[in-house]
């Protein structure tokens, strides 16, 4: 998806995607560090490269009339 979608315009599966990543830090952590690949990966579909941007997406989508952050 292009740089800047906003999670509304998600497929249902997307969606539930991003909430699932951005209310768990596991998969972005290896052995308590930052996973450079992970956001490297999440980054690729032109989501926000990592936790706290992806969650600030996902909780703007969940309000209406919200911008949606940018990457």
């Amino acid at each position: 998806m292009p740089p800047g979608t906003p999670a509304a315009a998600l497929t249902a599966r997307q969606r539930r995607l991003v909430e699932v990543l951005s209310r768990s830090p596991e998969p972005w952590l290896i052995d308590g560090q930052d996973f450079g690949n992970v956001a490297i990966l999440v980054a690729e579909y032109g989501l926000p490269d990592n936790r706290e941007a992806l969650t600030a997406y996902h909780t703007a989508s969940q309000t209406p009339g919200t911008d949606q952050p940018d990457r």
